[in-house]
């Protein structure tokens, strides 16, 4: 039977879509610098990853950009993979107050934006995965531009949240 990693990087590694192909999701100035299609979003039904390399490109993206990508976009493919684990994220999240605190405030300025999920929905399907990927991809030495400036050490990750992140990056095998 194949390990997360395995069932992990065997997905996204089926799920990334050849660069050339992938370029025609993205328009000339679009925001998006990645974007992962799933289930009826998906023109094959299963998950696809495009990655706008024209934009990493042009914003001076590190050597590993592609692969830090996968991995970032493959966290949404986690309740997929390993449900259980996507659960216990998201309940060691929400259970620690200060991070619960950062994730109501994060959900309400984004309500003001227009975000019309309810907040579980919300969290569970887009902002969790924003912060375990800034967590694992972030820092001053990542590939990904926007990931530089990712404060890790400052923000309300908590006890919980934290070790179930750890225990993520382990089973990544991700230093």
């Amino acid at each position: 039977m194949p390990t997360f990693k395995e069932k992990f990087y065997n997905v996204i590694n089926e799920a990334e879509v050849n660069p050339q192909e992938a370029q025609s999701e993205f328009k000339k100035d679009d925001f998006r610098w990645a974007e992962t299609k799933m289930g009826e979003d998906s023109p094959t039904g299963t998950p696809q990853i495009y990655i706008n390399d024209a934009k990493f490109k042009r914003f001076g993206a590190g050597e590993d950009y592609r692969k830090a990508m996968l991995i970032g976009e493959g966290l949404h493919l986690i309740k997929e993979i390993d449900p259980e684990r996507a659960e216990n994220l998201y309940r060691a999240a929400i259970e620690d107050p200060a991070t619960l605190n950062w994730l109501k405030e994060s959900y309400k300025r984004e309500a003001e934006r227009g975000e019309r999920r309810d907040f579980d929905k919300w969290v569970k399907h887009s902002r969790l995965d924003q912060i375990i990927g800034g967590y694992l991809l972030g820092g001053k030495n990542s590939p990904i531009p926007t990931m530089r400036d990712w404060p890790t050490e400052r923000l309300p990750y908590g006890t919980k949240f934290k070790a179930e992140i750890e225990k993520l990056k382990k089973d990544l095998d991700l230093r």
